[in-house]
């Protein structure tokens, strides 16, 4: 039996163990809506993400926050996040809508209107833009009829 016995052992050493796996999830999943950013500076103890002219960017609350700070209270909007499968926050549509703003720019889609809007304090942009979007509206759709 002893011989067995050993035998035995020989082969319980010899068969793999089980390996651990390669990275943890449990921390990933806790780790989920961690976003990985790398603040500029900070504005009222918000990271701030990109800064041009007098608007900023900062993440608050799951949202991010376009703040014209030459303006009132009121000229300011939220977005939500985009981050990519790093955790790396897209501030694209933020840069888009700040370059309207500065430019003077009309935006792609007319949703983005009321963001610019809210966001500009220039009367004559502001003008431009309700001019612009209510001759947009007043336009005739062509509907494929059946």
């Amino acid at each position: 039996m002893d011989e067995l016995t050993a035998n035995f052992d020989e082969l319980l050493k010899d068969e793999p163990q089980k390996k651990e796996p390669l990275f943890d999830m449990s921390e990933e999943l806790e780790n989920k809506k961690q976003y990985k950013i790398n603040p500029i500076k900070y504005h009222k103890g918000s990271p701030v993400l990109y800064e041009r002219d007098e608007y900023i960017v900062i993440i608050s609350n799951r949202n991010l926050t376009i703040i014209n700070t030459s303006g009132e209270q009121k000229n300011h909007i939220h977005i939500n996040i985009k981050s990519n499968k790093k955790g790396e926050v897209n501030l694209n549509l933020s840069k888009y809508l700040i370059d309207c703003v500065i430019n003077k720019k009309y935006p792609k889609s007319e949703w983005m209107v009321s963001y610019l809007l809210r966001l500009t304090c220039d009367e004559e942009y502001i003008s431009f833009l309700s001019r612009k979007r209510n001759r947009n509206k007043n336009k005739q759709k062509y509907t494929n009829r059946k």
